[in-house]
C-alpha cells in the first residue's frame, strides 16, 4: 500500500506529514527481534513454506473500520485518519511468521490474564499489542517500547524502576499502574486522546503541543506539534486493534507457545550476578535473562525473587557457596556487593545521627524503611544497605556508646579494650517469634509497611522471619507471627 501524504495547517505553521518512518522502522525491527527472543523461552512450531501468504489481505471499508474503532475505544477514538490505514498496511505487510508470533504472545497473555480486557479502559490491552510490549526488552530500560512513566510516577503506582530493577515487564502490575495513572490524567487534560498521549509520550510533551495551538481539539490536530519520536503510537494502536480483530477472517493465527522451563521461585540469599547462577546451575544464559528480565542489568540483590527451572531448585539451595564465589571479583565490584544491617534506635537519637554514623541521606533512610515522619521512632529496627565488606563493622554499632559510634564514623579505630565513655546500652535479648503463626499471600500494591500495620508487627520483623529484603511480589507467601 502506498504511503498517504497528509497536509496539516495550524495557526503557527503549515506542515506536510506522513507516518513517522523512524517509528515504523523501530516496530519492524522489534517484531523481528521479538520473534528471535521467543525461541529462548517457548517451544512452538515454526511456519512451513505452505503457510506463507502470497496474496494481500482482503480489503475493508472505512465504515467497517470506523464502526469497530468507535465501539472499541469510545471517546479515545478521535475519528478516522489515513495514518490508521497506513499502519494497518504496515502490520499486515510484515512477514507472517513475525505477526503470528505477536498474535500468539498476545493470545497467551489474554488467556493467563483475562482481566486485561476488563476494567475502566478495556481497550488498554491493545496498547501492549501495538507497542510490542509483550516481551521483556533487553538492554536500555528506557527503550522506545516501554510505557513512558518516569521512576517517580511509576513508584506511586506500584512499578519499581531503579538501577537494578525495572518492573515495567510485569504485565499485571503494568496494566494496573497504567490504568490508575491514566485515570489521574483525566483531571489534567480535557480530551481523552490527550490523556492517552500524556500516558505514553509524557505529560510535558502533550502540554507543550497544546500550548502551541489555541484550537486543537483532537490528537490529529496535535500530531504535527508533537516533537516526539513516538507520536505514531496512537494510529499504530488503533491499526493493531483492527488487524487483531480481523485475524480469523484474514487467516492470521497466532502460534501456541509452551514454556521451555517449568518455573519455581527462589529468593536470592546475597547479591548475585546472573553469570554466577547460570554457570553453577548449568542454565542457558539467554533464557535465564529473559525469565528474570526485571533485573535488567543482570544483578539481583539479597532477598529478591528469582525464577529458575523447578528441577534446579534443590541445586540452588545446595550450591549457594559455589554461586557466591564464582568469578565474584570481576562480576561484582565491591561497590555493588551489598548487605543489609539492622540497628535498633534509642531515646535521644535523631536521623542526623544515623546519617552521620551509617552514611545514607535522610531521604534514603526514610525511603528504605518506609518512614513518613521526620521523627525517629524510639526502640525501632532501622535497616541500612552497606557494602558486605563493611557489614561486620556496622553491625558492631549496636554495642557501641554514642562517643564510640562518633569516633568510628570519623574513621578512628575502636577496640574492645577501649574505655567506654558512657554505659553500653543494655543488650537486648534475642527475639523469638511468639504468637500464632499465619501465612499471608502478598497482593498487588502491598508493601511490607502496609502488611506490618495490618497485623501490628514491624516490617523489620517480617524481613527477618522470611529472610527477605524490602521488595515483595504479588503471590509471594509471607510467614507472620501475630503479637
Amino acid at each position: 500500500m502506498k504511503l498517504f501524504i497528509l497536509a496539516f495547517i495550524s495557526i503557527n505553521c503549515s506542515c506536510i506529514l506522513a507516518a513517522d518512518h523512524f517509528y515504523q522502522e523501530l516496530l519492524k525491527n522489534e517484531l523481528a527481534a521479538q520473534t528471535q527472543r521467543v525461541t529462548y523461552l517457548y517451544e512452538y512450531t515454526p511456519q512451513s513454506s505452505k503457510e506463507k501468504r502470497t496474496i494481500d489481505f482482503p480489503d475493508y471499508s472505512q465504515e467497517e473500520l470506523h464502526r469497530f474503532l468507535n465501539n472499541q475505544f469510545g471517546t479515545f477514538y478521535d475519528g478516522h485518519h489515513p495514518l490508521i490505514d497506513e499502519y494497518i498496511a504496515f502490520f499486515s505487510a510484515q512477514p507472517s511468521v513475525n505477526l503470528r508470533v505477536l498474535f500468539g504472545l498476545f493470545a497467551k497473555i489474554q488467556k493467563e490474564s483475562p482481566h486485561l480486557t476488563q476494567g475502566k479502559y478495556p481497550w488498554m490491552h491493545y496498547l501492549y499489542l501495538s507497542r510490542i510490549n509483550l516481551m521483556p526488552k533487553e538492554g536500555d530500560k528506557n527503550d522506545y517500547f516501554s510505557v513512558g512513566m518516569n521512576p517517580l510516577i511509576a513508584a506511586n503506582y506500584g512499578i519499581e524502576m531503579t538501577d537494578f530493577i525495572d518492573d515495567r515487564i510485569a504485565f499485571t502490575e503494568l496494566f494496573t499502574a497504567s490504568t490508575n495513572y491514566l485515570h489521574a490524567l483525566e483531571v489534567k487534560f480535557n480530551q481523552a486522546t490527550a490523556q492517552l498521549g500524556a500516558l505514553i509520550l509524557g505529560a510535558a510533551s502533550l502540554r507543550k503541543a497544546i500550548l502551541k495551538s489555541e484550537s486543537a481539539n483532537s490528537y490529529w490536530e496535535l500530531y504535527p506539534l508533537l516533537n516526539h519520536e513516538e507520536r505514531d503510537f496512537y494510529p499504530a494502536m488503533l491499526a493493531a486493534a483492527f488487524v487483531w480483530s480481523k485475524r480469523n477472517d484474514w487467516g492470521v493465527k497466532g502460534y501456541e507457545f509452551q514454556s521451555k522451563w517449568n518455573l519455581s521461585q527462589v529468593v536470592s540469599p546475597d547479591t548475585l550476578h546472573f553469570q554466577q547462577l547460570t554457570h553453577v546451575l548449568s542454565l542457558e544464559e539467554k533464557t535465564f535473562q529473559l525469565v528474570n528480565a526485571r533485573y535488567y542489568n543482570n544483578i539481583v540483590l539479597p532477598g529478591h525473587p528469582l525464577y529458575i527451572p523447578a528441577d534446579k531448585q534443590q541445586h540452588f539451595a545446595l550450591l549457594r557457596d559455589s554461586m557466591y564465589s564464582f568469578n565474584r571479583n570481576s562480576l561484582l565490584p565491591r561497590k555493588s556487593d551489598s548487605c543489609y544491617v539492622f540497628y535498633r534506635t534509642e531515646s535521644g537519637e535523631y536521623f542526623r545521627d544515623l546519617t552521620y554514623w551509617f552514611g545514607p541521606s535522610l531521604d534514603e533512610i526514610k525511603q528504605l524503611n518506609g518512614f513518613t515522619s521526620n521523627t525517629l521512632p524510639k526502640r525501632w529496627d532501622v535497616f541500612f544497605k552497606v557494602p558486605c565488606s563493611d557489614s561486620s563493622f556496622f553491625a558492631e554499632f549496636e554495642n557501641m556508646s554514642s562517643d564510640q559510634k562518633d569516633a568510628a564514623a570519623r574513621g578512628e579505630k575502636i577496640t574492645r579494650d577501649e574505655p567506654v565513655q558512657e554505659e553500653l546500652r543494655e543488650q537486648k535479648p534475642a527475639e523469638k517469634p511468639s504468637g500464632k503463626k499465619i501465612t499471608y499471600t502478598v497482593k498487588s500494591g502491598d508493601t511490607l509497611w502496609d502488611i506490618g500495620q495490618k497485623y501490628k508487627v514491624k516490617d523489620a520483623h517480617l524481613m527477618k522471619w522470611n529472610n527477605i529484603g524490602t521488595t515483595i511480589q504479588p503471590g509471594q507467601k509471607l510467614i507472620i507471627y501475630l503479637p
